[in-house]
């Protein structure tokens, strides 16, 4: 049952990974909980466990999410460099936070946090268009990006994109920006997640630190090649048909971790 929930929850997370231009996190979380429930870990230990676990997997997720929007010139680079500098400050301050927090309550700011995403997207706000920031600002951004993905176990794109198209860019643009963008915030996560979590008591085998390396592996096998195909769809759906899927998701997501936490 384990390997089934990892293939649903991977090629899900990869699709929508690429498609949408997020890490996936917002499914790959729930299904860690849903496998770690099996397992019998404390329920403290399974929620920054889960959350740990899912910057690991977007690690290769967001590689082949980058290397498909590259190819359809879909990435600013320019933006991409300064952010991605500040995400890895923003992202380790914010793991040795989220290690403080009780997994009840983690649980609860994860829904709110979906919920609010979705009602975003649902009443259509619009981003204030503004002048395309400097260097500076971009990566102060950055810093702001990846503190609050850190709470989440997100590649950081529910809140790159309307950031990205607010700086004027099209929607196609700011998905590839944001899910390049999304490497350094896993990549951060991941690395501190390991960190704080390494002496940690009751961790099932296989873990290092909040890393738990069987779901890891299992979940990039079949999350990897499905981002890919995400990837090459968002360059052919139309924009207002993303944002509608987006919504739908994040609805779901947020009910779970709300209503069953």
């Amino acid at each position: 049952m384990d390997w089934i929930i990892y293939a649903v929850a991977g090629i899900l997370s990869g699709f929508l990974g690429g498609l949408l231009g997020i890490g996936g996190g917002l499914i790959l979380v729930p299904a860690l909980l849903i496998v770690f429930s099996w397992m019998q870990l404390s329920p403290e230990i399974a929620t920054h466990l889960a959350i740990g676990s899912s910057f690991g997997v977007i690690l290769f997720t967001s590689l082949s999410s980058i290397w498909t929007h590259h190819q359809f010139k879909n990435i600013e680079w320019d933006t991409v460099k300064p952010m991605s500098m500040g995400i890895l400050l923003g992202t380790s301050v914010g793991v040795y936070m989220v290690a403080q927090v009780s997994s009840e309550y983690l649980q609860l700011i994860i829904g709110v946090y979906a919920w609010l995403m979705a009602l975003k997207v649902v009443i259509k706000l619009k981003p204030k268009l503004t002048p395309y920031p400097n260097a500076p600002k971009l990566l102060g951004a950055g810093v702001g990006v990846g503190w609050v993905a850190s709470w989440f176990g997100i590649g950081g794109g529910t809140l790159m994109v309307p950031l990205l198209t607010g700086w004027r860019m099209p929607a196609v643009r700011a998905i590839g920006t944001a899910a390049t963008c999304g490497f350094p915030v896993a990549f951060g996560g991941a690395l501190t997640n390991a960190w704080v979590g390494w002496s940690e008591a009751g961790l099932p085998e296989g873990a290092t630190g909040y890393l738990f390396w069987p779901a890891i592996l299992a979940l990039a096998c079949f999350s990897v090649p499905f981002a890919r195909l995400g990837a090459r769809c968002a360059s052919h759906f139309p924009e207002n048909r993303l944002k509608q899927i987006f919504a739908g998701f994040l609805i779901i997501v947020g009910a779970r971790f709300i209503f069953f936490n």
